[in-house]
């Protein structure tokens, strides 16, 4: 497309630190610079999996009330569900983002995508997940028929990349 030179580009996404610690502005500016070197979300992802391991292996980051369901009564659940709880630690609007998902025991999440690459990875428990593809033509909103391809175990410090059309449709069932 041609774009009018006379139009104020798009403004830079605020970065949003939800929890502001070292090791995470550590990670983030990890991510950013590494991104440079990168043109494809394929190469970056690899490039990003040993610093993310060392992420999920490390007890010492992540504070115990990113571990945990929010209290009763919080307002914000999320759509997945009741059992289901999504904390946002970083987020740079569309661009980059790092959060936690808590579930309790035997929890399972609907099937779901994700539309957005990334690395996907277990820091404390265990999960079950089931990854699908796409079978129909998408031509029925609200509606897709699925094939099963796989299902993995995951326990700590395990993870997986996440980009679209691989690995995007899934669920999840904590073990």
């Amino acid at each position: 497309g041609v774009t009018d030179p006379d139009s104020d580009p798009e403004p830079e996404p605020e970065p949003e630190f939800h929890l502001d610690t070292d090791r995470v502005r550590s990670f983030v500016d990890l991510v950013k610079e590494t991104a440079t070197d990168h043109t494809e979300p394929a190469g970056l992802v690899a490039a990003l999996e040993e610093p993310f391991e060392a992420l999920l292996t490390d007890d010492d980051w992540l504070p115990e009330r990113y571990r945990r369901l929010p209290p009763e009564g919080y307002d914000d659940m999320g759509r997945m569900g009741d059992d289901i709880a999504q904390w946002a630690l970083y987020r740079e609007g569309n661009r980059l983002g790092l959060f936690t998902l808590v579930l309790h025991p035997g929890s399972a999440t609907p099937v779901h995508d994700h539309l957005a690459w990334g690395l996907v990875g277990i820091h404390g428990g265990s999960q079950r997940e089931e990854f699908y593809r796409r079978v129909d033509d998408g031509g029925d909103e609200g509606h897709a028929e699925l094939e099963r391809l796989r299902t993995e175990e995951l326990e700590r410090g395990d993870y997986y990349r996440l980009i679209p059309p691989n690995n995007d449709v899934h669920s999840v069932t904590t073990t």
